[in-house]
């Protein structure tokens, strides 16, 4: 797998203090498990307010049954009476907490990115999973973007992230001075926001044409040897369109009226145009993708590298700009089989081979590791120490092979004298 950024948070603490007083008793550890599983079942009439804090409680700290019960509630309450209460004040604690329990309700969950108390790790949580308009309004809160890199991190790793929306919030970050030096080709970001008092080449090469949402997805999905004439790319973005088409709907008939709402009835109109594909220039003629990958810019290289199918990163890997490169091995999507691939490439830059020496959770790998071995631009000690884990058959056979490294080679007869005598 990729190394890859994880946004998880543990279940939050909820304390028994900011439990009711109506409620309290009933749910402490000193209460009977009778009331208190009537607590668990949402049976005991109180305000909408307290039953969620109890339940939040009950979920978080009970355990066993209980807590089960404690969560299933929460899922069961009515919108009607749980969207108000979500808009409130509430303690962080208890908003953390649903956030994680209601992440498949949308509206619950937009209504939690929308509360002001709701603790920036939680919304992050969200920013890392969610999708479509809950991912516009974190979006839209510049204030939490300049407080958490951790948010704005979550979104651009997001593979439901669109490019505009990834674009609009690397740009908020950059202006707001916030480090984003976890996010590969970050320098080349920052110039082609801030630019540079005389433009340059490199500049214009970071910057590169705008590509939309649509285009992008389309572009990541292509395989290395597929040819895409202007008609059929075309089609793949009235497809990609279409798909898109009832999800932004049912966006835009929620919460009718309101300002957010004007946003999204925007992308909504925006998207349901007929699909051009900006920044592409194919012409008259095919184009593959690797001509595609050429045009684009570094930035767009970067985020194609991370969010790209496996013919985006077996080209991409490629990239004279090490950026690039290196961002392929973030990729979440990445497999065992392309890395040990990769391995094996000699005209790979040395970097990339000496990550892939360094990390432990593919050199597991037997695979991944007999590459490495062979590969000459893989760091001598690395090679010594993955020799002694390969079997006597690979070991003769790099004894035998004139392109590995004559230490490789020593090593390998040593090794394979070594086995032999103990099996005499």
């Amino acid at each position: 797998m990729g190394a890859r950024r994880q946004f998880k948070i543990i279940t939050p603490s909820v304390p028994l203090e900011i439990v009711p007083e109506s409620l309290r008793q009933r749910v402490s550890p000193d209460s009977s498990e009778t009331v208190r599983g009537l607590v668990a079942r949402a049976l005991i009439p109180a305000e909408p307010s307290e039953t969620l804090v109890a339940l939040a409680y009950l979920g978080a700290e009970a355990g066993g049954t209980l807590a089960t019960t404690a969560r299933q509630s929460i899922k069961n309450l009515p919108e009607r009476l749980l969207l108000p209460v979500l808009r409130e004040p509430l303690h962080e604690s208890v908003l953390a907490y649903c956030a994680t329990v209601l992440k498949d309700n949308p509206e619950a969950i937009e209504t939690i990115v929308l509360n002001s108390v709701t603790p920036d790790d939680a919304v992050a949580f969200v920013a890392s999973t969610g999708s479509g308009r809950v991912l516009e309004l974190i979006a839209r809160n510049q204030v939490r973007l300049l407080r958490s890199a951790d948010i704005v991190e979550a979104i651009y790793f997001n593979p439901n992230t669109g490019n505009s929306i990834a674009s609009s919030v690397m740009e908020t970050a950059v202006r707001g001075g916030l480090d984003i030096s976890n996010i590969p080709g970050h320098e080349e970001i920052k110039t082609s926001i801030l630019g540079t008092t005389e433009p340059d080449s490199k500049t214009q090469e970071a910057q590169g044409e705008p590509l939309d949402d649509t285009t992008f997805r389309v572009l990541a999905g292509l395989d290395e040897d597929q040819e895409v004439g202007p008609a059929l790319f075309d089609e793949l973005l009235r497809e990609e369109s279409r798909r898109k088409k009832p999800a932004l709907r049912e966006a835009s008939s929620t919460g009718a009226g309101s300002d957010e709402d004007s946003g999204v009835q925007d992308l909504l109109d925006s998207e349901l145009e007929e699909a051009s594909p900006t920044g592409i220039k194919l012409g008259k003629e095919k184009l593959a993708l690797g001509q595609v990958l050429r045009e684009m810019s570094v930035a767009h290289k970067t985020r194609m590298a991370l969010m790209g199918n496996a013919s985006a990163r077996a080209m991409l890997i490629r990239d004279p700009k090490r950026t690039v490169a290196m961002a392929v091995l973030r990729s979440p999507g990445l497999t065992d089989k392309e890395v040990a691939s990769f391995a094996q490439n000699k005209s790979l830059a040395d970097d990339v081979i000496r990550y892939i020496a360094t990390k432990r959770d593919w050199t597991r790998n037997y695979a991944v590791r007999r590459s490495l071995v062979a590969n000459p631009k893989c760091p001598p000690a690395a090679a010594q120490q993955l020799l002694s884990s390969l079997r006597s058959a690979d070991l003769r056979s790099l004894t035998r092979d004139k392109e590995v490294p004559a230490y490789v080679s020593r090593a390998a007869k040593r090794l394979v004298a070594q086995k032999d005598g103990v099996g005499r």
